[in-house]
Formats: C-alpha cells, structure tokens, sequence
C-alpha cells in the first residue's frame, strides 16, 4: 500500500494532480503455498525428483522412514517467472484433490506460480498429456472461485497462446515436444509465467527403456528431473500411496560427505562419496584450498560411489571437495 501523486493532462492544456492510494498486492511466497496444509496424497506410486541446479527448493518430502529418495516436490524463481516439478501427476486428479489438504496445497500452489496476476490458466494438449482439460474437472472447479479461468492451450505451443496464460500445466505428456516448443515455453516462464510439470518418471522407463522421457526434455532448461524409483511410505500411506506431511521449510537435502580417503597400491588417490541418488555432483580439486576447479561431475545414480584420481602425484599436494550442482 503507498500514496502517490497523479498529475493529469489533457489536449487543452489543463492540469489537474490528485493524490491516491494503492493496494498493492505481495506476490505469495513459499511459506504461502503450504498454508493450512497438513497432509497431500497423489493416489498411485509417486517417484522421486531431482534438482540439477541449487536454486530448487524441496516443497513436499517423505519422512524418517520413507524410501530414499523421497523429495517429491520441487520449486524455485526462474528470471521473473516461477516452475514446480511433481513426482506424480495423480496429484492433479478428481481422486486426489478429494482427499486431505490436497485441494488447499493445489489453489496454494497454482497462486504462487501466477506471477502475471492474470489468473488465467492453460492445461497442455496434443502431446500424450494423461491430464489434461478434459479430465480435470476437479482442479478446474477448485481454481473458478479463486478468479482462474481453465483452458487447453493450442498445439504446438507458442508465444502467441502463451501469451493468454499466467501458468501453463503439463500433465504427463507421453509424447515429444519439438525443441522450438521447449524453448517458447522456457521464455514464457522467464517472462513472468508460471510452470506446472507433473510427471512419473518410473512408468516411462518402466514403458519405454532406452529413450528420453518427454517431461524430462521440458524441464533441461530449469534443471530437473524425474528419478526412476519409487516413493513408499509403511506408516503413513491411504491404499498403499504415501501420505506426505513433510513441507517447506523443515525438509533438507542431505549433503554429499567423503569416506575411505586412500591412496591404493597402484599409487592412484580414491575416496567414497555418499549423496543423494539421481542428483547431480561435482568433484573439485585444489592446490592452495583458494581456488578451486572442476575435475569431473556426474549424476549419482545409487547415491554411493568411488572417484578415483591417478594424477594426483603431479602435484605437492591436492585438496578435494564436493559440490551439488
């Protein structure tokens, strides 16, 4: 809220100022998007995401006896517009939204990504999705009070019916997007949009072994991914599907540590490394602890591994670290 000064002309010369007062609305921050949220269950075996850049922030995780991995929503800013990954795209379905807090955390959700204030939603067609206009009937009800309108977004996507949307959900598209698609779609969220991706990446490479995951294509230029593997909780669970009550702010990602530093007999240098399976790692090294340079990096796929380095005699001494991304 301020008070400002207008001064107004007109074609004749007049001048007329006045002073008024604005009610400026605050963008919704995270903490808004888990308000009166307790509990969100997804129906199904949700999967885990990962986060390929630091920016991410864990929304909705497992807890102290959930399978590992168990982060199963992620958000984060990119330029002006804001993205949310979800590890099952069940989370979007009538089913769901009618059990617990699940219909809060959505409308939460869907205010938080509509940066542009124009309430107006898109839900992507043409590509596979399996939720789409014509299946949630619950999501398009819950956002109507709220002011949002629901529509299917055109095929392909493109500036031109992006611009009609301040948050364009995908739900679990099946087939490719083309790479100008991809890219439409990065500026859209860079310009202000909101981004919605709901996927499961272990039914597609449980369906489709050896081939690039159409949801993972679409969110390479924000930096994150579905894992394939499964989210399983053995105490709080409805009809065998985790109950996650774990939110933003008291979720962490543990941090990768080093263990069994050695030098072996072949006068190679090796170590162990623990961190997070699916996410990415890299491994640094240095000669004064200063400055630091990237040896190689890798995606953790068991969340245990041993990095091995047979140059380290070149130097008086090297130092290791490692960071995530």
């Amino acid at each position: 809220m301020g008070s400002f000064s207008v001064i107004v002309t007109n074609a004749l010369g007049s001048i007329t100022s006045a002073v008024v007062t604005l009610n400026v609305l605050p963008a919704p921050a995270l903490s808004d998007v888990v308000n009166g949220v307790s509990k969100i269950w997804s129906g199904g075996t949700p999967g885990p995401v990962v986060a390929m850049a630091t920016n991410w922030i864990p929304i909705a995780a497992g807890d102290s006896d959930t399978t590992i991995p168990s982060t199963f929503i992620l958000a984060r800013g990119y330029f002006l517009g804001r993205v949310v990954v979800i590890g099952h795209d069940g989370l979007l379905s009538d089913t769901a939204l009618g059990q617990f807090d699940t219909s809060r955390f959505m409308l939460n959700l869907m205010l938080w990504l509509n940066q542009t204030g124009q309430r107006k939603a898109l839900s992507s067609s043409g590509h596979g999705e399996v939720f789409n206009i014509g299946n949630m009937n619950m999501l398009g009800g819950l956002l109507s009070p709220s002011g949002f309108t629901l529509n299917s977004a055109s095929t392909p996507l493109n500036a031109t019916n992006l611009a009609l949307a301040s948050v364009l959900i995908i739900g679990n598209a099946g087939g490719s997007f083309t790479t100008n698609e991809i890219e439409v779609v990065r500026q859209y969220v860079a310009n202000g949009g909101g981004l919605l991706l709901a996927g499961l990446g272990w039914a597609w490479l449980a369906y489709h072994p050896g081939t690039t995951y159409p949801m993972t294509q679409m969110a390479a230029p924000f930096q994150a991914d579905w894992l394939n593997g499964y989210i399983t909780d053995p105490t709080d669970q409805l009809s065998g599907s985790p109950i996650f009550h774990i939110f933003y702010p008291n979720i962490s990602i543990p941090r990768p540590s080093i263990s069994n530093a050695q030098i072996q007999q072949n006068a190679n240098f090796s170590m162990l490394i623990n961190g997070e399976p699916g996410r990415q790692y890299r491994i640094q090294v240095s000669t004064n602890m200063v400055t630091w340079g990237d040896i190689t990096n890798l995606i953790s796929t068991s969340g245990t591994w041993q990095f091995t380095d047979s140059l380290f005699t070149n130097y008086p001494q090297r130092f290791y670290r490692v960071a995530s991304p």
